[in-house]
């Protein structure tokens, strides 16, 4: 789910590439945790469907006014030794390393959970919002739902992104047109060797997070230093706040697929934003290691160009039962198709030859 825009000269950027720039900047934030910059204009969009799930419908989909048993500890990671509060004090970089991986477990491993995804995008003058859904099936299946609707004046444009456990599924529609990419999950499972000492390894769970919430945390993980680490509030929610910038080569654990040697090769890096911000639950919290928000920014240069802030909430966590999870949630459905279909497992596969003791950070201990 990589699609490469070239770079343009911005005093020769046309109206339709600017829409395409903005939709590879969505995927790449909401599918790869990167930032939305090219959101200049907005036009020539079309109505879209919106996300059957959530919302009570004939389709057998949640509602949300009907789950009453809130988010709780996702994944027991105290089963083998108990885990005291991680403490928010220096050295920022572990401690910020040690709550990703455990949030990035948590959104591979952890309980199937719906919540409300909300997106506001400011780009020069510009400023813009989206909304959407999400739904995680959790448990390491990789089944996962998220859509996002952009609205442009009277219209619509969409990001949606289905997965069955299989194959993952992502379209784009801009007006008219629809593009379609497709990721084989089993294929990339075959890779993995899976067993009771390596399915909490991140590097494991980096490989499993598929599309959504869990590839944000993919490349997050992979992608930035973390320099501050406070407790604090969102809200009336207790979490850690995180302050991280992007490096240049990785620093701890690291995934080897196509998609996660991109983050660190030119010219796919060029554009990843400098800087974020996460709030993650605290672990004393009602939501524990869940990812809520995400701000990424650009300062731009000394005159202001390309400054650029996006802020991509994941609102509202709700725990799903197992009479809520409906086959169809996961499923495509006959009423989306496109004519450019992209095969993209080739990205993600893992190397034939794992081997997690000889990366940067050996030395950091596994998540039990």
């Amino acid at each position: 789910m990589w699609i490469r825009l070239p770079k343009q000269n911005a005093s020769k950027t046309t109206p339709k590439s600017l829409l395409q720039r903005w939709f590879w900047w969505l995927k790449v934030l909401v599918v790869a945790a990167c930032a939305v910059w090219g959101v200049g204009l907005w036009s020539r969009v079309s109505r879209s469907q919106d996300f059957k799930s959530a919302s009570g419908n004939s389709n057998g989909s949640p509602s949300p006014t009907a789950i009453a048993e809130p988010l709780g500890a996702t994944l027991d990671l105290s089963t083998d030794r108990p885990q005291m509060p991680i403490p928010a004090s220096p050295p920022a970089r572990e401690i910020g390393t040690e709550i990703l991986h455990r949030t990035l477990l948590d959104s591979v491993w952890g309980a199937p959970t719906l919540c409300e995804v909300r997106q506001s995008i400011q780009f020069a003058d510009k400023k813009r919002s989206s909304f959407g859904k999400y739904v995680r099936g959790g448990k390491g299946l990789g089944k996962m739902r998220m859509t996002l609707q952009i609205p442009a004046g009277d219209q619509m444009n969409s990001l949606l992104q289905v997965s069955d456990g299989d194959l993952l599924t992502t379209m784009v529609s801009v007006g008219d047109q629809r593009t379609m990419t497709q990721i084989d999950l089993v294929k990339v499972r075959e890779r993995l060797p899976i067993t009771t000492e390596t399915f909490q390894h991140p590097v494991v769970a980096m490989y499993l997070a598929f599309g959504g919430q869990a590839e944000v945390l993919r490349t997050m993980c992979q992608k930035y230093d973390w320099t501050k680490v406070t407790e604090g509030q969102l809200g009336n929610r207790k979490v850690w706040w995180i302050r991280g910038i992007a490096t240049a080569q990785p620093i701890g654990f690291k995934a080897e697929a196509l998609v996660d040697q991109r983050l660190f090769q030119q010219p796919y890096d060029v554009d990843i934003p400098p800087n974020v911000k996460l709030a993650i639950g605290h672990r004393d919290s009602d939501s524990p290691y869940w990812l809520y928000q995400v701000e990424t920014w650009n300062d731009g240069d000394v005159k202001g160009r390309g400054k650029a802030y996006v802020l991509t909430e994941w609102d509202s966590p709700i725990r799903l039962s197992a009479q809520q999870m409906t086959p169809d949630l996961f499923q495509l459905g006959t009423d989306h198709s496109a004519s450019d279909v992209r095969e993209e497992t080739k990205l993600y596969l893992p190397p034939l030859q794992l081997n997690f003791g000889g990366q940067a950070s050996a030395k950091q201990r596994m998540l039990k």
